[in-house]
Parts: structure tokens; sequence; C-alpha cells
């Protein structure tokens, strides 16, 4: 009982609130500000903020905070803009449920 209430604690507070606080706020400060101010422009209006506001918070307040930030940004800010919208929508309803 002791360790299970210790670690579990400890973990979710800590790895959950630096990963999301930190990766989130870094990345999309930077790709997204160079994508945007060369093409992006109307899709960055669109996407990104259905997204950020949508899948970030859901995949941030149970677990799939480092996929999320790992995935969606590396295949945003290649290509992946209109895929990324689609397919994480659909798998975080998911995985989530």
């Amino acid at each position: 009982v002791e360790e299970s209430s210790s670690v579990v604690v400890e973990e979710s507070s800590s790895v959950v609130v630096e990963e999301s606080s930190s990766v989130v706020v870094e990345e999309s400060s930077s790709v997204v500000v160079e994508e945007s101010s060369s093409v992006v422009v109307e899709e960055s209006s669109s996407v990104v903020v259905e997204e950020s506001s949508s899948v970030v918070v859901e995949e941030s307040s149970s677990v799939v905070v480092e996929e999320s930030s790992s995935v969606v940004v590396e295949e945003s800010s290649s290509v992946v803009v209109e895929e990324s919208s689609s397919v994480v929508v659909e798998e975080s309803s998911s995985a989530v449920v």
C-alpha cells in the first residue's frame, strides 16, 4: 500500500506537468511560428487551433502526453498537417475511451 501510493502520485504529478508544460510550449512556439510564417498560414489558423484545444487537452489529461508531443510535432512540421488532424483525433477519441 505504501509503495503504490507513493510511486504513482510522484510520477503522475511530476512527469505529466513537466512534459506538458515544457514540450508543448517550446515546440509549438518554434515549429508553428516558422511554418505559419512561410506557407501554412491558412491551415495553421484552422487545424492548429482545433487540435491544440481538443487533442492536447484530452491526451495530456490521460497519459498520451509523450506520444502526442513527439508524433504530432514531427508529422505536422513536415507536411502531414491534414492527415494529423484526422488520424490523431480518431485515435485519441478511441484510446481515451
